[in-house]
This record gives structure tokens, C-alpha cells and sequence, in this order.
């Protein structure tokens, strides 16, 4: 016997479909009454748990019911498709949607019915179902307006309105009650954030070896993996984690319209420090500007430059080999991206990799062992040390200063609204303006203080910083791939190679851009200029044939 009635039942959460409100068996319910007064029987179910109403895709169950109405059609004795309400057949943003989905079932020959609101025949029951769909949008959007507006002010007071992140577990305020993960709290409950000790130490060496640089997101990734196998982690979860505002102590809860984020800091104990903090975020920035074509496991990768155009030159090869040892560096090279664009003229260039990073590793490593250099190094370290501190005390005159400017114009803009010559909302968006530009500079300010106080760190380890480049052809010995590259790339300040003369040019830094400097000399950027870099040079040509003619005596042995 074909179906004549169907019925479709539908939760916004998961938790609504096994408690009392609204759920599932409620709906079920009133449908079979509604059938029953039809003088039907509901002949088949289609259930969404845990579905929001907003959209048809993100609902497994109506479009498994479209798709049966589709292939059941009842062009003759039409059939009826019953929900308790227009709320649970959908809250969609347009409400003619709902109204489109309906009439589409309509000529498939079943007519959607509703348990609730749905007495009234004829043409005014058109004006009615209308009136219902704007009405469920509305519930929507004022409960998606009210939600963020508490979430908004529970973040600003501290309190956390989510699952605690990695390291932390949420504690309720008042009772101090530590929720363990997917443990509900009652609904009215404040929480905050508490560290779960174990999994804080594997969240705080994560960051020390990010920032360290001695990892990267996909080696943390492997490690996590083996540390905490019951977690999935992947280079997008590790980046989110070193990301997340929450380990340095703040709830951040979103950004608001004009960009400035919404929070507060200090909310619950941090488990990284601020200069680990900023350490590692500096180096996530960094990351993240060298794009896909740099790899990790290739020294100079985005590096290198061609002398010609000046384009980098990015890692490649090997890549689908059976033997995946990233030693194998005899099937890996670096490619002219120039070249490959068209944007350099003649050939494509391409180097070895294991010629041209021994040969960049050598070239770092002789310099820095040169008396005279290690000399002028000091100098460096010593000038760009006794500059910093003026440098930053300036600026943070400069910020206050604008804050003042700033400070004056808004005052005078509220005391022309309170005067009447202005009405509120003619300088809403000025008023606005000007508290997002004091919101930067004040950032700003922030900043300048937390390198004001890093001058000092910086000094105090004058001595650490000059022993890196005394010691680094011995810690360079053994290191590979993203411990390599960490080790080098702070002392290169400019790399290039002509791809005609095989000649590779190194620019190497006299003060180390690592961290702990990073204040002293991304300001000025004076290391950048050529007056400023040790420039030195050597021919791949001849490393080449040296290597063919010790792989032929090899082979003859």
C-alpha cells in the first residue's frame, strides 16, 4: 500500500532530542494526532538531531525527505508531509525559502501541513503560512543577536563560554567545581578557565620548541601525536593552539564591526609567558609569509633569490620517491620561480640542493670565524644595544602624543553633542572612528612598553648572543632540515644566486635578527642595506665538478 503521510521532526541541539522540551517524541506526538484527525497513518520518518533550521544542506533528514517526495510522487491523491510548526520545517534567513520548499513539495504532490497554527483554509491560509515563516526567521535572528550579546559580555567580564582548549579544563565560579571534558554545567553557571597540569606541560614545551624554532607545525604535529595519542593533531590544530589568545591568560571572544577585538585580559592564569608568547607569534608570522612553496626541509627555500629578477627560489624534487629520507638530497633541488612564471629571461635555473646548502652553511661558518668579524659583530651587538633603548623611549613619546591629539578631538565632539549642535547618531561613526584609532595607537603603546623591557632582557644576554656566533660551526655539525634552517637564517640578511655565472652571494648579518634583537633591528632596518651585510661569494661550478669527479674515483674503487 503506497504512503500517503510522512512526517518530519527536527532539534537544533543534540541535547533537545533525548530531554523533555520540544523534542522528538513531543513532535512525534503531535504529529500522529494531526494524522489522525487526516485519517492517515504516518507511513515513514525522517528525523533531524542536532540540525540548525538555517539551511537545507546542514539537515541530512529534509533533503533525504525531498529527495523521497521526488521519487514518490502523488500527482493524483496527494499525500500530506507533516511538522509540529514553522520553526521546525525551518528557520531560514529569507523567509520565502521556507515558503519555495513548500510549494516545491506542493507540485510533487504532497502538501505540508503543521501540527500548530495551521487551522485556517483557503486562500488566508497562504497570508498565514507567510506571517509563520517570517516569524521563525525572526526567533532566529534575535536568538543568534541575543546569544552573541552574551557571549560578548561573559568574555569581557572572563568568563568562558565554550569547551576549555588543550591545557585547560573550566572551572565554575562560586563553587570552584573543575568540569571535566564534555561535562555540562547548569544553566546558570559561570565558568572559568583553570590549567589541567598535565596536559599544560606538553602545551608550554609545544611552545618553547616552536618559538626555539627548532620545530615545525608538522614535526609538533608528529610529536603531539606520540605524546597525546588520543587527540587528533595536525599542523592546522598545532598553528590554531599557538594562536589561541586563551594560553596567554585573555578571552578573546570575537572582533567587534570595526575590527577591534572584544575580551579581557588577565582573565584566568596564563601558561606561557608574555615574551614566549610574542616569541612564538613572531615566528608564525614570519611562517605564514613565505607561502606554499617554502618547505622546511630545504635551507635557503623562499630565501634565495635570483639575481636577475629577483624571485625566490623555492625547494622541489623527491617529493613522491618511495624512499621519503629527506638525506636522499641528490633527488632535490631548488627551482627558479621567476623562471617558471616567465618573469626572468632565459632558461629556468636550478641548483642541487645539497651543493648549494653546504655551500651556504660553509660560507656562514667560515665568516663568523674570522677575528675581524666576530669583532665587528660585537660592535654591532654593543651600537644596536645602546640605540634601542632611545629608539623605543621616542616612539612611546610619539604614541602618547597621538593619544593626547586623539584624546582632545573626541572630547570636543561629545561636548559639541552636548551642546545640541550635533544630534547623537550625525557623529556615531566619527565618534566610532576615532575610538578605533585610539584603540591602535594604544596597542601600539602596549608593544612599545613590552620591548622597552626586552632592551633590558636583550642586554643582559650580550653574551649568550655573541657565543652563537662563535659556536656555530659546531652546532651547525649534525643539524637538518627545520634545526638547520633555524640556526641559519637569522645571520642571512640577503641571498642571491646567478643562474649563469653559478655564483652564490650571501649577505650575513652583524647583529642576529632573532627575538631577543628583533626590537633593535626591525625598526631601523638597517641590516638590510648593503653597507650593513658581510658579503661573501662562492662559484657552484667548481663544488660541482669536484663532486662528479669524487663520485667517479668511488665508482672506480
Amino acid at each position: 500500500m503506497p504512503i500517503t503521510c510522512v512526517g518530519y521532526v527536527r532539534v537544533s541541539t543534540e541535547q533537545q532530542a533525548t530531554e523533555d522540551r520540544t523534542s522528538l517524541a513531543d513532535q512525534e506526538a503531535a504529529i500522529r494526532r494531526l494524522a489522525d484527525q487526516l485519517g492517515a497513518d504516518v507511513g515513514r520518518w525522517f528525523r533531524d538531531a542536532g540540525a540548525s533550521g538555517a539551511t537545507v544542506e546542514g539537515r541530512p533528514a529534509f533533503r533525504a525527505l525531498l529527495e523521497w517526495c521526488e521519487t514518490n510522487r502523488r500527482p493524483g491523491a496527494r499525500g500530506y508531509v507533516l511538522v509540529l510548526n514553522d520553526s521546525r520545517f525551518g528557520r531560514f534567513d529569507e523567509p520565502e525559502e521556507a515558503t519555495y520548499w513548500r510549494h516545491h513539495l506542493h507540485r510533487l504532490g504532497w502538501t505540508v501541513r503543521f501540527c500548530e497554527g495551521d487551522d485556517v483554509q483557503g486562500d488566508f491560509r497562504t497570508v498565514v503560512r507567510a506571517i509563520g515563516s517570517v516569524q521563525a526567521s525572526e526567533y532566529r535572528r534575535a536568538l543568534i543577536a541575543n546569544t552573541r550579546r552574551g557571549m560578548r559580555g561573559a568574555a569581557e567580564l572572563g568568563f568562558w563560554t565554550r569547551e576549555a582548549p588543550y591545557g585547560f579544563r573550566r572551572q565554575v565560579v562560586g563553587s570552584g567545581e573543575v568540569l571535566e571534558v564534555g561535562q555540562r554545567k547548569a544553566g546558570n553557571d559561570r565558568v572559568r578557565l583553570t590549567p589541567h597540569e598535565p596536559e599544560a606541560k606538553v602545551v608550554r614545551w609545544a611552545f618553547e620548541a616552536y618559538a626555539a624554532g627548532g620545530e615545525s607545525l608538522g614535526s609538533l604535529a608528529r610529536e603531539l601525536r606520540r605524546r597525546e595519542p588520543g587527540r587528533k593533531w595536525s599542523r592546522r590544530t598545532v598553528g590554531a593552539m599557538l594562536r589561541n589568545d586563551a594560553y596567554r591568560g585573555a578571552v578573546v571572544g570575537g572582533v567587534r564591526s570595526n575590527g577591534e577585538p572584544y575580551g579581557r585580559e588577565g582573565a584566568h592564569p596564563a601558561l606561557v609567558g608574555p615574551e614566549l608568547w610574542h616569541a612564538a607569534q613572531r615566528r608564525l608570522d614570519v611562517n605564514a609569509q613565505r607561502g606554499a612553496g617554502v618547505r622546511s626541509h630545504y635551507l635557503l627555500s623562499g630565501l634565495l633569490r635570483c639575481v636577475h629578477c629577483g624571485e625566490a627560489y623555492t625547494g622541489g624534487g623527491g617529493g613522491r620517491s618511495r624512499n621519503r629520507n629527506p638525506e636522499r638530497s641528490h633527488r632535490r633541488f631548488y627551482r627558479d620561480s621567476g623562471g617558471i612564471s616567465g618573469a626572468c629571461p632565459g632558461r629556468i635555473g636550478t641548483i642541487m640542493r645539497h651543493l648549494v646548502d653546504d655551500a651556504a652553511v660553509e660560507l656562514v661558518a667560515t665568516t663568523l670565524a674570522e677575528p675581524a668579524v666576530r669583532r665587528r659583530i660585537e660592535r654591532a651587538v654593543d651600537d644596536a644595544l645602546e640605540r634601542a633603548p632611545r629608539r623605543i623611549r621616542q616612539a612611546i613619546k610619539e604614541r602618547h602624543a597621538a593619544i593626547h591629539v586623539l584624546d582632545r578631538r573626541r572630547a570636543r565632539l561629545l561636548d559639541a553633542v552636548a551642546d545640541g549642535a550635533f544630534l547623537p547618531g550625525e557623529v556615531a561613526d566619527r565618534n566610532e572612528q576615532l575610538r578605533a584609532e585610539l584603540a591602535e595607537h594604544q596597542a601600539q603603546l602596549d608593544a612599545l612598553r613590552f620591548a622597552e623591557r626586552r632592551a633590558g632582557v636583550a642586554r643582559s644576554e650580550r653574551a649568550r648572543l655573541l657565543e652563537r656566533a662563535t659556536n656555530f660551526a659546531a652546532a651547525a655539525e649534525g643539524l637538518t632540515g627545520p634545526r638547520l634552517r633555524a640556526l641559519v637564517e637569522p645571520w642571512l640578511g640577503r641571498v642571491t644566486f646567478d643562474k649563469v655565472s653559478r655564483k652564490l652571494t650571501l649577505g650575513i648579518r652583524p647583529v642576529l635578527a632573532v627575538p631577543s634583537l628583533a626590537l633593535v633591528t626591525s625598526p631601523a632596518r638597517g641590516d638590510q642595506r648593503e653597507g650593513r651585510l658581510i658579503v661573501r661569494s662562492t662559484s657552484l661550478v667548481q663544488r660541482g665538478h669536484e663532486e662528479r669527479i669524487a663520485r667517479a674515483l668511488r665508482g672506480c674503487a
